[in-house]
């Protein structure tokens, strides 16, 4: 009698311990098993502590080029217009201005022509190989290429080489309250959602005391299971015991 008194108040005792850590366990795997249906796999994390965690160095925001009254921004492989993303360029933005009442955008691999809200209007491909500045000359786009420049022909959509002196437009400072909030929501580079709820589940989102932790909670819930059992065959004994006497 006295050992499953004991075995039950050590049973509330592990319980009561670990009931937080088990709650987490459990949701963390819940969320796990349904992060692909919600997209947790390609959705990024924006938080510079997680970035620690990791020890993954957070790019800071510091550059753009402007166009009228706004901003063209990299982050990433995105393009932002202000604080909204716009487009992807896997290349890297080379230059934008605005343009015939559009904002046109150089990518390595495309010229992206939106509105003034960031809606894309049209994408331009083929450009000349290797482009990697923009500039205005006479209201017309012009791309420098590899060996040449070359001047945007709307009507065609075509490239034409050119020559000629050419002012690049430069990659310029940030305004500084665009800047803070910018890199307020700097996506971590290569961290999901789902990575996060994964190490958090397993601990090493905290390292080896986190994995440790984890560990310990598995084996008390071991022991949970087994002082349950035990505590409900010792009851049923008893039962029987009576019943019989």
């Amino acid at each position: 009698m006295q050992r499953l008194v004991w075995w039950i108040q050590w049973h509330r005792r592990i319980g009561a311990a670990i009931a937080v850590l088990v709650f987490l366990l459990a949701a963390t795997g819940i969320l796990i098993n349904h992060s692909q249906q919600m997209g947790w796999h390609q959705a990024p994390v924006y938080s510079a502590t997680l970035a620690s965690l990791y020890h993954i160095p957070l790019p800071a925001l510091e550059s753009g080029f402007p166009a009228g009254e706004h901003w063209v921004v990299q982050q990433g492989q995105q393009v932002l217009l202000d604080r909204q993303v716009v487009a992807e360029c896997s290349g890297g933005v080379q230059g934008a201005t605005l343009w015939q009442d559009m904002i046109a955008v150089l990518c390595s691999d495309a010229l992206l022509l939106l509105d003034a809200q960031g809606q894309l209007i049209e994408t331009v491909r083929g450009l000349p190989e290797s482009v990697s500045a923009l500039a205005l000359d006479g209201g017309k786009l012009v791309a420098r290429g590899a060996t040449a420049n070359h001047v945007y022909a709307d009507d065609t959509g075509a490239w034409a080489a050119t020559s000629g002196a050419l002012q690049w437009l430069p990659v310029q400072a940030l305004p500084a309250e665009l800047k803070t909030e910018l890199n307020a929501h700097n996506p971590v580079p290569g961290l999901t959602r789902e990575r996060v709820l994964l190490d958090l589940h397993s601990g090493r989102l905290f390292g080896d005391v986190g994995v440790l932790v984890v560990d310990i909670v598995g084996v008390l819930i071991c022991l949970l299971a087994f002082s349950g059992a035990l505590t409900w065959v010792g009851r049923y004994y008893r039962k029987f015991r009576r019943r019989h006497h």
